[in-house]
């Protein structure tokens, strides 16, 4: 494999996975609308990237990003490429694409809450794998949309405390929901 990461420069660009990969990878359910991302991209808070093998997509992350803060909207690895480690490739790239970040955040849905065992099985797979590479638990959980998270950074070394951590978080939310949605939809637990 000949692997690289590029960022994408056009939301044409993102449009194109979204229509072609991300109601297939997450779900209407949990797909934010492309207007709302739109949004965020012309803002300038947006940030894309893909992981190719020269011009084929194996995988793609999303990132609302403000200042020197960044949370991870969207990763998906192509469903025949999962279990081959390009999750880890490409998730190590990325945080290299964010040198100075004060921080570097993901939600993983809360294992705690899940409904059956093989759902909590699959969450604590996903925070197993974050913690692989280099995320911890910050130990602040939220509930967005009816769905509980579990808040993971991966910018130890900048020792920002758990109420920094809130506030970065929760304005990354106002940033991204209007009004009414951000006071009814998301909760920090």
């Amino acid at each position: 494999m000949n692997l690289s990461v590029r960022q994408l420069n056009t939301f044409s660009q993102v449009e194109e996975i979204y229509t072609s990969r991300m109601m297939h990878d997450f779900g209407e359910k949990e797909t934010r609308p492309l207007s709302a991302l739109q949004k965020s991209w012309n803002r300038g808070e947006y940030f894309c990237y893909g992981l190719y093998d020269r011009d084929k997509l194996l995988a793609y992350a999303f990132f609302l990003g403000r200042g020197r803060h960044f949370l991870l909207d969207y990763l998906a690895v192509s469903p025949e490429h999962r279990g081959e480690g390009l999750g880890s490739v490409f998730l190590r790239e990325l945080t290299n694409q964010f040198p100075d970040a004060d921080c570097v955040l993901v939600e993983v849905e809360d294992p705690a809450a899940a409904q059956t065992d093989e759902l909590r099985s699959a969450r604590q797979r996903r925070m197993r794998f974050y913690s692989r590479n280099g995320f911890y638990d910050t130990g602040i959980a939220s509930r967005t949309f009816g769905v509980d998270y579990r808040l993971l950074n991966i910018a130890a070394e900048k020792n920002l405390s758990a109420s920094e951590i809130r506030e970065i978080y929760t304005g990354m939310y106002r940033s991204m929901l209007p009004r009414h949605l951000y006071e009814a939809k998301f909760f920090l637990k």
